[in-house]
């Protein structure tokens, strides 16, 4: 905010230029693409940029390994919050009465034999990911797929994306996801200076 006269104010061009990147998300997507294609080749593994919308996460870029088994990521899809590292960094990103809100109104259904339901299971998880600063998903909604994911956050400190690396879990084992979640920080980190 700035003032423009005496006792007047308007809007300052910082706050209109990321609110028409809130509004479009194919600026976010385009100024991620370059930088998830380097992510997904130095992981060698298939990376992913998410926006929320208050219930699903939104895939809006993506960049696949080039193994000869990766997994996919569709632009566009909708992927239950609950049950996925991205949606978990989207989570913890809540105030305490919009997560509250979440976690009472939004219906969770086991997806496999791993996805955390309850909502005390689902709110010690997203104290975990806010405490440690990324998020991890081991089979929650695709029995295989293994995911970490951590968030992309604007200058001024406000979430614009998250973003994650997954692969199957045979091959994105423990020490596979430690290494990426290393990478996906200093990624973050980098992205924040375009935004």
């Amino acid at each position: 905010i700035t003032a423009a006269s005496r006792g007047r104010y308007r809007i300052g061009y910082k706050v209109v230029s990321i609110a028409a990147m809130a509004g479009d998300p194919r600026h976010v997507a385009l100024r991620l693409q370059p930088i998830l294609n380097e992510l997904a080749r130095s992981a060698n593994e298939s990376a992913m940029a998410t926006l929320f919308d208050g219930r699903y996460v939104i895939c809006i870029a993506t960049a696949m390994s080039q193994r000869a088994l990766a997994f996919a990521a569709r632009v566009g899809a909708r992927l239950e919050a609950y049950a996925t590292a991205n949606g978990k960094v989207w989570l913890a990103d809540l105030g305490e009465p919009a997560l509250r809100h979440y976690l009472a109104t939004v219906p969770r259904a086991a997806l496999s034999n791993r996805t955390l339901v309850g909502n005390d299971e689902l709110l010690e998880e997203i104290l975990a990911v806010r405490q440690r600063g990324y998020a991890t998903n081991v089979g929650e909604r695709e029995e295989y797929l293994t995911a970490v994911a951590v968030p992309v956050r604007s200058r001024d400190g406000s979430m614009v994306a998250a973003m994650s690396v997954f692969g199957p879990g045979n091959r994105f084992d423990s020490d596979a996801s430690t290494r990426a979640v290393g990478l996906l920080l200093r990624t973050a980190r980098e992205a924040t200076q375009l935004f």
